[in-house]
């Protein structure tokens, strides 16, 4: 992951405080931890199967239904894919802004 250039673009062109682009990065560090380089997952498919996996709905919440990532999630399994899913979105927005 292009982490000093993903934090600067956040900052710089996307408009985040610090704090908030901080907490993305952190957020996408967690991905890349346990699902895998970003950088690897834009490059095979636009990271597509990344967001696949990261999709969680209220139905699949109300089932009781597991997580289809591995990134462990103490609390809220719901708010917290939804977040993971935020950041990965950020970081495509990122990696689609430096074609």
């Amino acid at each position: 992951m292009k982490e000093k250039e993903f934090m600067n673009w956040m900052v710089n062109s996307d408009g985040l405080s610090n704090p908030t682009a901080m907490s993305r990065l952190s957020n996408c560090r967690r991905v890349c931890e346990f699902e895998g380089d970003l950088d690897e997952h834009y490059e095979k498919d636009g990271c597509r199967g990344l967001l696949l996996r990261l999709d969680y709905t209220k139905l699949d919440e109300q089932a009781c239904l597991p997580a289809r990532h591995s990134i462990p999630i103490d609390g809220n399994i719901y708010n917290g894919t939804a977040t993971f899913r935020q950041a990965v979105r950020k970081y495509i927005a990122f990696r689609d802004s430096q074609k």
